[in-house]
């Protein structure tokens, strides 16, 4: 069984569950007489919704679906901005696709395919400041857009994407005439209030 969950799950991800249990931690120390603080690193997280265009009719495959993670993980670690470093991506989990119809104004009116895909962010970060990690994210990628593109459609797949890709058409075209329109945070709605 730690065989078979040490091949499925990467140290980044049990990094982030662990920050994740930071509050608790906290909660559970007591000293009387003292208030007690962690000081640490904390887990953050965000969804997101990146719209590719230019992109087949069809949602990305699981392989494809791998490699825009990683790809978008590596492009926001150097994207970010924080002060001392103190802000790291660990992870980009692709939670859904919707394939949409949307029209392209320029010389020429086209009907264009987009993919909106809904993605979970992760990272660790050690305040202070506070930040919106949402915001970071969606500015991060906003920001460089056509960085963002090159990387998607020039890199080739990642070492952890299992199999060579390279030889099969429909990775390699997924992803060729790729454009990033952009991203936007999805804010979760806040609870009803009842009067």
């Amino acid at each position: 069984l730690e065989d078979s969950l040490l091949d499925t799950v990467s140290s980044d991800e049990i990094l982030y569950d662990l920050l994740n249990q930071s509050d608790d931690v906290q909660k559970e120390l007591t000293v009387e007489g003292y208030e007690v603080e962690y000081v640490g690193s904390r887990a953050v997280e965000t969804d997101s919704e990146v719209t590719l265009s230019g992109v087949p009719d069809r949602e990305m495959g699981g392989s494809e679906q791998e490699y825009f993670a990683q790809v978008a993980k590596d492009f926001l670690n150097n994207q970010v901005v924080s002060d001392n470093d103190s802000l790291q991506i660990l992870a980009v989990t692709v939670n859904g696709q919707e394939i949409t119809a949307d029209s392209a104004v320029g010389v020429r009116r086209r009907l264009q395919r987009a993919n909106r895909i809904n993605v979970s962010v992760k990272g660790q970060y050690k305040p202070p400041p506070k930040i919106d990690f949402g915001e970071v994210v969606e500015e991060s990628i906003n920001r460089d857009r056509e960085l963002l593109k090159k990387e998607l459609t020039s890199r080739p797949p990642p070492a952890s994407v299992e199999g060579d890709l390279s030889e099969v058409p429909e990775f390699a075209d997924y992803f060729a005439d790729a454009d990033v329109v952009g991203a936007r945070e999805l804010k979760k709605p806040e609870p009803a209030r009842v009067f």
